[in-house]
């Protein structure tokens, strides 16, 4: 159990601590504070299962404090520690969700029958929590075979709604890989915000992504999110993309495109990794089409074939070839990938839409190869931010040249390769400042700098204030 000690005067703080430590082995007195004001920080950077919290301090009083805290962090439990036997403040803290009220000066047997309440209450708490988490995640598991097995509305639509209430979409992928559920589960979160449901169906690995979507084009999104996916899966990985949908009882059709995209890739030849089902049709495959298998198979060769044969059939100059050339021009602009050709508009004739195409599937592929290098350069510097680290070491490593990784790098991130690794040190920094563990000095070498002025000063410029003024 964590403990935070809140109190302006020092000798009972340290009193307090070193009777907590060496009567409990179990619990740890993680930070101390003189005022309301540190408190309400400690309790945001640390969130501490308990906090004994003296009334009367300068500034933000303790019930104060305790207001402001509970807005945010309602599950941290409180012991009011008063110099005062009085009734008004034993009811007022009490309004406040404070477990237990101590006059000072307090005997010690008092404060060990507290804190030893409040910690009984907490293991409780964690109980019936765990208890209430083992529940929802079979009822999850439930819906999530339910999705795929069954087209039954009223079961569905009730887990839905006890389960997902804010679910207005949702749609199947399915994967295969030699992944461990657990690292999947991780890639996931670190690549999208959204609430997923994961199992393994007949050895693949199946995810339903359970969404509340405003953006303009979630199609693009989850081939995005496929895509981003592959590349730092550098092991070969097919993922099948079923359509979304926005009723419950459809997501067995989701699950089924997925799984049918995912066989139509695992059995074709080519490089391409990802993808929503392709239906065969009687008529001609649209130009969009031809173009987004080009960008899987990263083929320009092949798609020249197929767009060759494609106008040998179809009027190359007529208007629905231009709105699909202007619908591939306005998608790939939208995911950062800019096609330097001639206006649309002039162009005229099979040859030049095919040239189109082979150019962009080129930009394309350009695209991609820049992106996993930024990425590589991302993670390691990530990892290695706290040694002296240099751009011509990271373009070495990314085998570039220090000039096009340099112009590579702002294009892709926004930032120059200093200030990017500035912002990673800085960050870090922040984060040790808040634990206060550390000193100035050591802050300094564990985040890379040999000199402590000179991260002063950095950091000044940077998070506009001191490092002794940051807490």
């Amino acid at each position: 159990m964590m403990v935070v000690i809140v109190d302006d005067e020092i000798l009972e703080r340290k009193a307090m601590k070193k009777f907590i430590e060496e009567t409990f082995s179990n619990i740890q007195v993680a930070g101390e504070a003189a005022n309301g004001r540190i408190a309400i920080e400690l309790a945001a950077s640390l969130q501490p299962d308990v906090m004994i919290m003296d009334i009367k301090m300068p500034g933000i009083d303790g019930l104060e404090a305790i207001r402001l805290i509970r807005k945010d962090y309602p599950e941290i439990k409180f012991i009011m520690v008063s110099a005062y036997e009085s009734f008004d403040y034993a009811k007022e803290a009490m309004k406040e969700g404070v477990k237990e009220y101590i006059l000072k000066p307090s005997r010690k047997q008092e404060t060990i029958e507290a804190l030893l309440r409040v910690q009984k209450e907490i293991e409780q708490e964690h109980a019936e929590k765990d208890v209430q988490s083992e529940s929802s995640n079979l009822l999850k598991q439930h819906f999530f075979m339910k999705a795929i097995n069954s087209h039954e509305g009223e079961e569905l639509d009730y887990l839905k709604d006890r389960l997902f209430p804010n679910m207005e979409e949702g749609l199947f992928i399915v994967m295969d890989g030699v992944f461990e559920l657990k690292e999947v589960i991780a890639t996931l979160q670190m690549f999208t915000e959204w609430d997923f449901l994961i199992e393994k169906i007949r050895g693949e690995i199946t995810v339903l992504f359970i969404l509340k979507w405003n953006g303009p084009d979630l199609k693009a999104e989850i081939l995005n999110l496929a895509r981003k996916l592959c590349i730092h899966w550098k092991e070969e990985v097919r993922i099948g993309i079923g359509f979304p949908v926005s009723q419950v009882r459809e997501l067995k059709k989701s699950y089924q495109q997925a799984f049918k995209a995912y066989n139509q890739l695992k059995n074709q030849e080519g490089k391409i990794e990802y993808g929503f089902p392709v239906t065969e049709t009687k008529g001609k495959p649209s130009l969009e089409h031809l173009l987004r298998e080009s960008l899987l198979r990263g083929d320009s060769e092949k798609v020249v074939f197929e767009a060759e044969a494609y106008f040998a059939e179809v009027d190359p100059d007529s208007s629905s070839v231009m709105d699909s050339g202007f619908l591939i021009k306005r998608k790939l602009e939208e995911i950062g990938v800019m096609i330097d050709f001639k206006p649309l508009t002039s162009i005229k004739g099979k040859a030049e839409w095919v040239e189109f195409l082979r150019v962009c599937t080129v930009a394309v592929m350009e695209f991609r190869e820049s992106e996993h290098h930024v990425h590589r350069a991302k993670e390691y510097i990530n990892q290695h931010y706290q040694g002296s680290i240099s751009l011509e070491e990271v373009a070495a490593l990314v085998e570039l040249s220090p000039t096009y990784f340099t112009k590579l790098f702002k294009e892709e991130t926004g930032q120059t390769f200093i200030d990017y690794l500035t912002e990673i040190r800085m960050n870090k920094a922040k984060e040790l400042l808040q634990t206060r563990e550390y000193s100035l000095k050591e802050i300094t070498y564990l985040v890379g700098y040999k000199d402590p002025n000179y991260f002063s000063r950095v950091f000044k410029k940077v998070v506009g204030c001191a490092p002794k003024r940051f807490l």
